[in-house]
């Protein structure tokens, strides 16, 4: 701001000349005397404990589903438990890193984020999604079938799934995905392929194919689907930490700097899938 001054008014424009690079270097030492000062303050603050226990509490609404109905894949599961014992081999963990200590320091006024604990619910649901599906992915298939191009792979499918009760497919082929949500917009393309649309199925699910229900999932690394049944989802066990709490957050300071550190959102879950049923890859590579 001083050096925006042209025309002085208490000192000569001389003085303010000479004194300018003095008057920029005393403000920027008491700024970083407040800067040092806040500093100390986080530092010295104790962890509140109460709100990361409110954080558990928020982030197991992941789990236990709102109004208590359970979100997708949990709904997947023929029995569904919340008694389970926290035990170190059914442990996963979300670890946020670089996280200001000030955020949840007892008595330290910070500007967290409005929608920070929708955030920190949301990237649990997110987890969870994914741990469940990565144990599917584990299964052994009993058979695998590569296609063309995405219409042979719907058409054998639709196939496929009339051999199977309670037919499910979890697709992550980007090919056959776009074709079934095209399908959405194209009456003709519907009709040809016997898809149909049902409301009430979650945010990952494309469509049905004959009785199949369809699914979307999304790694980088998986471009193909799996047709399995319903059936595969025996039971899901999620450790309890206390009533109505199935998640526990911590916080781990940094030893670099111990105003910043990881927080980490703990949940312990115990999946049991049903062995020797059906689950069979399909995968699309076009011939060059």
């Amino acid at each position: 701001m001083s050096d925006e001054i042209d025309e002085p008014i208490l000192i000569s424009k001389g003085e303010l000349e000479n004194n300018r690079d003095n008057f920029k270097a005393s403000i920027q030492q008491i700024i970083d005397q407040i800067s040092q000062r806040q500093n100390d303050i986080v530092a010295e603050a104790e962890i509140d404990e109460d709100l990361l226990t409110s954080f558990g509490v928020i982030c197991s609404q992941a789990i236990t589903g709102e109004d208590q109905n359970q979100a997708f894949p949990i709904d997947l599961f023929k029995t569904v438990s919340f008694n389970g014992s926290p035990e170190e081999d059914n442990l996963c963990k979300i670890n946020i890193q670089e996280y200001l200590k000030e955020k949840i320091a007892k008595g330290i006024d910070t500007n967290r984020a409005i929608n920070e604990e929708d955030w920190l619910k949301e990237s649990t649901k997110d987890s969870v999604e994914v741990n469940i599906f990565r144990e599917l992915l584990r299964y052994k298939t009993t058979n695998s079938k590569v296609y063309t191009n995405a219409e042979n792979n719907i058409l054998d499918i639709s196939e496929l799934g009339k051999t199977i009760n309670d037919p499910v497919l979890f697709s992550g082929s980007s090919e056959l995905n776009s074709l079934l949500r095209e399908a959405r917009y194209e009456q003709e393309l519907a009709n040809k392929y016997d898809i149909s649309f049902i409301d009430g199925y979650g945010r990952n699910y494309l469509c049905h194919v004959g009785n199949i229900i369809v699914f979307s999932i999304h790694f980088s690394d998986v471009n193909f689907s799996l047709l399995t049944t319903k059936n595969i989802f025996q039971s899901i066990e999620f450790g309890k930490v206390m009533d109505r709490q199935f998640v526990k957050v911590e916080y781990e300071p940094s030893e670099e700097n111990e105003n910043v550190g990881v927080l980490s959102i703990n949940y312990w879950m115990d999946i049991t899938l049903t062995e020797g049923l059906p689950c069979i890859e399909t995968e699309i590579k076009s011939i060059e």
